[in-house]
Order: structure tokens, then C-alpha cells, then sequence
């Protein structure tokens, strides 16, 4: 949950890590150390069952992806929302027993501003 809060908090991160080249060697060796990292975490949480066996490091990657979206899209019009689908994903995947803090879903009214910024 924390590595989604920066996300949300910190949007240029992403964009920044999308522009980089790893034809740079020390882009490179820090993709190399971050995938390493998530890895062993992975791995640590699959071996005991302390999360659905078929977890992966791709997914671990793809849940961040979804909520900075989620949060692109909603923190102007509902904020904090992002944690309720971070609540439903860690909840469906094994990594969090119960719900979150927030777990109010959007409007339909905020739903449609999110769907259709350029209506509102």
C-alpha cells in the first residue's frame, strides 16, 4: 500500500521511469536491483501462503499501474478513492485479511466526471 501512496502522491515518478533508457548502465542496474527486490518479496510472500500461489512479480508491477490510473483519473473528483480498488486487488490477491480505511465507492456523478472529464 505504501509503494501506491507514492505513486499517487508522486505522479512524475511514473512518467519519468517510462521516459528512461536502459541503454544507460546505471538505469539499467537500477532496473536490474528494483526487479531483484521485488523478486525475493515476491517469492518470500508465495513460499509461506501468505499470498495466492500463482502471485508474480508482473503483478506486483500491474497493481501499481492500476491504481496510479484509478488515482489519475479520480483524485480530483473523489480523493482517496484509489484505496478502495488498492483494498479489493491486495484483498483478492492474498495481501491484505480486511478492508481499508475508505471503502465508500465513487457516485455515479463522480464515476462519469472520471469517465468523461471533458462533460463536466
Amino acid at each position: 500500500m505504501a509503494a501506491a501512496a507514492r505513486r499517487v502522491e508522486d505522479p512524475a515518478l511514473e512518467v519519468i521511469l517510462e521516459h528512461a533508457s536502459l541503454d544507460q548502465p546505471e538505469i539499467a542496474e537500477g532496473a536490474d536491483e528494483l526487479g531483484r527486490r521485488v523478486d525475493g518479496l515476491v517469492e518470500r510472500a508465495v513460499a509461506p501462503g501468505a499470498v495466492r500461489a500463482d502471485f508474480t512479480s508482473s503483478d506486483a508491477y500491474n497493481l501499481l499501474y492500476m491504481l496510479g490510473t484509478v488515482s489519475d483519473r479520480t483524485e480530483q473528483i473523489a480523493p482517496g478513492n484509489w484505496r478502495r480498488y488498492a483494498e479489493v486487488l491486495l484483498t483478492g490477491f492474498g495481501l491484505q485479511a480486511g478492508p481499508a480505511k475508505r471503502t465508500e465507492a465513487m457516485t455515479e456523478e463522480q464515476m462519469l466526471q472520471a469517465i468523461w472529464p471533458s462533460q463536466s
